[in-house]
């Protein structure tokens, strides 16, 4: 990825990346223990009591005539379509095999958990929402599904992801709020 491209994505400069660099104890060169602008980001994670409870609002928020700001999915659809993602973090969803992706899962779990995310991108295979759903039914789900993500340790035992590969706790309570954040706006909540 292109510096300015990752300084536009972190929102930061070049001459603030250098001024960090420049500061930082940590020695350079190739593995984790070297500094990265990438790695300044802020990453919401359900695990945070702040972040669950700003979600928790958002979810109790939703009405069953709220309307779509993009995609397809109704809004009954889109919570089934999200607590399936919930559960899959959980290790109870096991997706389709579908295809795989044309590049490497270490690069498209960075993707997914670091650059920005387009409206209307395609479903996963077995994440398609396909009929209608109840949705107070799949509220009160995704209310618990919520509360069961952020209350399991972080640091246990997690299910790897057939998309990205290897997930730790911290990797699967970002992307699923982000995944949250991210349909929650879709329906203006």
């Amino acid at each position: 990825m292109p510096v300015s491209l990752a300084l536009q994505v972190i929102g930061g400069s070049w001459e603030t990346a250098v001024g960090q660099a420049a500061i930082t104890s940590e020695p350079t060169g190739f593995g984790r223990d070297y500094w990265h602008p990438l790695r300044e980001t802020v990453m919401p994670l359900i695990h945070d009591e702040t972040v669950r409870t700003q979600l928790r609002k958002r979810v109790e928020s939703l009405s069953p005539q709220a309307k779509r700001r993009w995609g397809k999915m109704s809004i009954d659809q889109m919570l089934w379509h999200c607590n399936e993602w919930l559960e899959m973090a959980l290790g109870r969803h096991k997706p389709q095999e579908g295809r795989s992706a044309p590049i490497p899962k270490p690069m498209l779990k960075f993707m997914v958990l670091r650059l920005p995310w387009p409206k209307g991108a395609p479903t996963a295979p077995g994440f398609e929402a396909v009929k209608q759903h109840s949705f107070s039914t799949e509220k009160a789900k995704m209310l618990r599904l919520i509360d069961e993500i952020g209350t399991r340790d972080c640091a246990g035992s997690w299910p790897e992801s057939p998309a990205f590969g290897k997930m730790s706790g911290k990797d699967w309570s970002h992307l699923m709020a982000r995944h949250l954040d991210h349909h929650l706006k879709q329906f203006s909540a």
